[in-house]
């Protein structure tokens, strides 16, 4: 971001989200694929204006979609 104090935010915020592919590492360390969109997520929050608890929140919401996602491709594989 260009904005420092922006920037500095969002890597915060992405230092304290784990990453669910990596699991022992933070997003912003992470090399993974989602790690990269959630922190362009975090950065595309920040830019309309929410604050952490809402982006947090968000993460959150989108971290359970993820969840039930899985379960439901993995009953659907395995009846397949």
């Amino acid at each position: 971001m260009k904005d420092p104090k922006k920037e500095l935010r969002a890597r915060e915020i992405s230092k304290n989200i784990r990453c669910v592919v990596c699991q022992n590492q933070s997003i912003d360390d992470s090399s993974a694929q989602l790690a990269k969109d959630l922190r362009l997520l975090i950065r595309q929050k920040i830019r309309e204006g929410s604050t952490d608890k809402q982006i947090y929140n968000f993460l959150r919401v989108l971290s359970k979609f993820f969840y039930v996602a899985s379960i439901f491709l993995n009953i659907f594989w395995k009846s397949s």
